[in-house]
């Protein structure tokens, strides 16, 4: 159960940080709640990117297994 919460407050402090979540001044449940929403919304959005830029950067591991030649393969292909 800590291992969660904490994972949960790391996650709030990232809002706060990257997507401006403590940096409401309103006065109504309403907009705190369109803040909040538009806020936690905006970290999705970025997590998701980050998520598929770092796959994309990142080798393919299967990849670069196929472009790789088998020793036991490229004998047998030179052989013919």
């Amino acid at each position: 159960m800590m291992g969660l919460r904490w994972s949960i407050e790391d996650c709030f402090e990232t809002a706060k940080s990257d997507c401006g979540l403590d940096h409401y001044e309103v006065r109504t449940w309403d907009a705190w709640h369109r803040h909040v929403t538009l806020s936690m919304a905006a970290l999705a959005f970025l997590t998701v990117t980050d998520t598929r830029t770092r796959h994309l950067l990142e080798p393919d591991s299967t990849a670069e297994s196929l472009t790789q030649a088998d020793p036991a393969r490229t004998s047998e292909r030179e052989k013919h």
